[in-house]
């Protein structure tokens, strides 16, 4: 098992969490439940959002782009640094538009690594710079955006009907009150992330449903219409799909690969590439890829260039012509 996979009992826990449609939390022996937003929730804290803005801006706080160029005047920021950040961003598009033409695993893994790297570099640059733009339009309206975000996700029941708060009761906390609400929230959904989703709709406590369901019928799994659903319904029932898919319809899947969802994916994606190269290799005796090992052709699925000795083809054919000896060199 991965260091970072999750426990039988975390997937056990957030299927049901998902299947609620809420998370539940407590706070000072006060028990809630964390709501789990669908499109219309998303829809009103996006629009929100655009009014605290439009607000901020009507009251003369400085666009981000105005914060910056005030922030180069008085040498807190530079050019350098704005252009060392627009640089790691082409940097990780390159890697990233570069996997997607790969279709050697060893290859495929390696860039991963260089493609983590660059999101790291390039996360704690933008990091440094957001630090520094909180009195901005856009950083006050994210900040009270959020608050509104955990206010709306926050209700006294299950079933996400009654309000733990009234707007006027959640406006009149104190900082340090909100802040432990905000903390308590997001650590309530700590363990609700995409990559937990993922193995969630491979891992057997999921799979004993989808197995009933059928793939054709998964979207009623819920019993809900469709546009109700929340994100996590949706992400999960959604890669189920997908990954089931990949389970059932692709050869030669490795053993070590089975369980891990984003191995899968890429797997797949790898297969769909190399289907030319894997054609070609059926259609010549002893083909190879530039650069893959045996281990990447086994996983690849193409016969590596020792898979047929001349001797065992001259005991199939009888003879071998001089094109015979030229597909071995």
């Amino acid at each position: 098992m991965k260091a970072d996979r999750p426990t039988e009992s975390i997937l056990r826990k957030i299927f049901c969490e998902i299947t609620e449609g809420s998370t539940p939390s407590s706070l000072d022996g006060r028990l809630f439940f964390v709501k789990h937003l669908d499109q219309q929730d998303h829809y009103l804290i996006e629009k929100n959002k655009d009014e605290i803005y439009q607000k901020a801006k009507k009251s003369g706080l400085p666009t981000n782009e105005e914060a910056v160029e005030t922030l180069i005047e008085n040498d807190i920021w530079s050019k350098e640094e704005e252009k060392d950040i627009e640089e790691n961003e082409n940097y990780l598009k390159n890697l990233s538009d570069t996997k997607k033409n790969l279709i050697i695993p060893s290859q495929i893994e390696e860039i991963n690594k260089d493609i983590k790297e660059a999101e790291e570099k390039l996360n704690a640059l933008k990091e440094k710079k957001n630090s520094m733009l909180t009195q901005t339009c856009e950083g006050y309206a994210e900040t009270k955006n959020n608050d509104y975000m955990v206010y709306s996700s926050l209700y006294k029941d299950a079933e996400c009907k009654e309000k733990m708060y009234s707007w006027e009761e959640f406006c009149s906390l104190t900082k340090i009150q909100i802040g432990d609400i905000v903390q308590t929230y997001s650590e309530a959904c700590g363990h609700l992330t995409l990559k937990n989703i993922k193995y969630l709709a491979i891992s057997p406590i999921f799979t004993l449903y989808y197995n009933l369901a059928g793939a054709d019928n998964l979207y009623q799994f819920f019993k809900k219409p469709l546009y109700t659903l929340t994100f996590y319904q949706l992400n999960l029932l959604n890669y189920a799909k997908v990954l089931h898919s990949i389970l059932q319809n692709i050869e030669g899947i490795p053993e070590a690969i089975k369980e891990d969802p984003d191995d899968l994916l890429d797997y797949a994606e790898s297969k769909r590439k190399n289907k030319n190269v894997v054609d070609k290799s059926k259609d010549k005796q002893g083909f190879s890829v530039v650069g893959a090992t045996r281990k990447d052709m086994d996983e690849m699925g193409v016969s590596d260039e020792v898979s047929v000795s001349p001797f065992d083809l001259a005991k199939k054919k009888g003879s071998l012509t001089l094109e015979d000896f030229q597909d071995f060199s």
